[in-house]
């Protein structure tokens, strides 16, 4: 995109042409609760989870796991 979205990255994600999204390959980085979010969300519009990829972020010394 040649703009800056400010907002929820999981609301942005509901406003992307569903066609663009199955066609693209997706990198998530940020706290894991949104990462979680996105990632059920695109997998459930049908997104192939080999095209999802994701870093998550915590507070150093902290562990969550991604699901």
């Amino acid at each position: 995109a040649d703009q800056f979205i400010k907002g929820r990255v999981t609301d942005y994600l509901k406003t992307i042409d569903q066609n663009e999204l199955f066609s693209s390959q997706i990198y998530l980085c940020g706290h894991p609760d949104m990462i979680s979010e996105s990632v059920n969300y695109l997998i459930k519009l049908g997104v192939k989870e080999e095209n999802i990829m994701y870093e998550a972020f915590t507070s150093p010394g902290a562990y969550e796991k991604i699901s």
